[in-house]
């Protein structure tokens, strides 16, 4: 194999070196995804610990989720027609369908394993939401009527379980596509449940953070060599570039009423605030509709990456 022996039967040191080498440098692609994906696991625990408490257990948090969805409910007219069917679509035998159908593309690329993982983040992700929201409660903090908890959101778990167990399940050659439809499939659902006042923003990015951690753990690295592929870098930099410009309309939105937040408006002045034609309305709205989608988005292209060159199936 290219290796020089010395007179005494063994290699020589410097081919020994050589060939250490290309043994530490073969792997560190396997320690980066391994790394990347840990990482990619609990940033988004992380996160969800973060927001469960500062959209539940804070005053401000409650005001500025309750903010969102009003002021999206009172926009839902801008919204297309039609888009309502999308939360027909869940229900347990749909579910059912869907793991059906992700372990059939499994056995058709004869890889029953990674459709009984696929199957997994559907299931464990959308019985952790339900989980989570029984044992949650949202406190009374004296900043909107008293409604039952919503939190985390069921049907964009559904949307968003789904879209990542096509994006596990489908050929290296289609990752990219499925994860653009998992994108706007979650984001629509996300902006009709805020819209019709099912879900509040939070509840719905609480979801697709619990996908996330599953599907992180769970989604196979797979042997790809689509590094130089633009599309791809494209899909990461659109990624990024939708959820930032929605993140900071989000900070513009809170600034816009840090005048008044936490402390002593009335829920019916605050929704009054938002539902006017005023810049604050608009910008809470925007924020309602397009920061889960970006956080999505994320998650899709982070999925869609866990991949390098090397073994199958990590």
């Amino acid at each position: 194999m290219g290796c020089q022996w010395s007179m005494h039967g063994g290699l020589r040191p410097r081919n020994r070196r050589r060939e250490i080498i290309g043994l530490v440098l073969e792997a560190l692609p396997h320690r980066r995804a391994r790394t990347a994906r840990v990482a990619a696991v609990l940033v988004s625990v992380a996160l969800l610990l973060v927001l469960t408490w500062g959209a539940l257990y804070t005053v401000a948090g409650q005001n500025l989720d309750n903010l969102g969805m009003e002021a999206l409910k009172e926009r839902a007219a801008l919204i297309p027609e039609g888009l309502d069917f999308l939360t027909n679509l869940v229900s347990l035998p749909a579910l059912i369908v869907v793991a059906a159908g992700v372990a059939g593309v499994a056995l058709w690329r004869r890889r029953p394993a990674l459709g009984i993982r696929a199957v997994i983040i559907v299931a464990a992700s959308n019985l952790m939401v339900q989980i989570v929201k029984a044992a949650l409660s949202r406190p009374e903090l004296n900043v909107s009527w008293s409604l039952q908890n919503s939190y985390p959101s069921g049907h964009t778990a559904f949307a968003a379980g789904v879209s990542a167990a096509l994006v596990v399940v489908a050929p290296k050659a289609f990752r990219s596509a499925a994860a653009l439809f998992g994108t706007v499939w979650t984001g629509l659902m996300s902006l009709v449940v805020v819209a019709q006042g099912w879900h509040r923003p939070a509840d719905t990015i609480a979801s697709i953070l619990i996908v996330a951690a599953w599907t992180f753990a769970l989604a196979p690295v797979e042997e790809d060599r689509r590094r130089a592929n633009r599309a791809t870098h494209l899909g990461l930099i659109s990624a990024w570039v939708f959820f930032l410009s929605a993140f900071a309309v989000t900070l513009l939105a809170v600034l816009s009423v840090r005048g008044i937040l936490p402390y002593s408006q009335s829920y019916p002045d605050l929704v009054s605030l938002v539902g006017a034609p005023t810049i604050s309305g608009r910008l809470f709205a925007v924020s309602a509709m397009f920061l889960p989608w970006g956080v999505q988005a994320l998650v899709m292209v982070g999925v869609d990456r866990l991949a390098r060159p090397g073994k199958l199936g990590q």
